[in-house]
């Protein structure tokens, strides 16, 4: 589990630091998914997410792999998709 973690911090560093609109902050997520266009959630391992959920809720778009259960969240009629991962 701590080589997962690590891998997973390593990763996000990598990702904030090529791209400055990526970031990552503790605390309330209700502030930034307020400010948020779009929520993009692309695991292939969750059954249920609470972020998409989330934003979903806030009115914030999202996509969404289809290889997880949260593609029963998002209704094709209101803004918001899910996708395939690539293989």
């Amino acid at each position: 589990m701590a080589g997962k973690r690590a891998r997973c911090a390593a990763s996000s560093s990598r990702s904030c630091a090529e791209d400055r609109r990526i970031t990552i902050s503790p605390g309330d997520p209700l502030p930034h998914l307020l400010r948020a266009a779009v929520c993009v959630h692309d695991s292939y391992e969750d059954g249920f997410a609470y972020a998409p959920a989330e934003a979903l809720a806030c009115g914030v778009p999202v996509i969404v792999s289809e290889d997880t259960g949260m593609k029963d969240l998002v209704d094709p009629a209101a803004p918001g998709r899910s996708s395939r991962p690539a293989t």
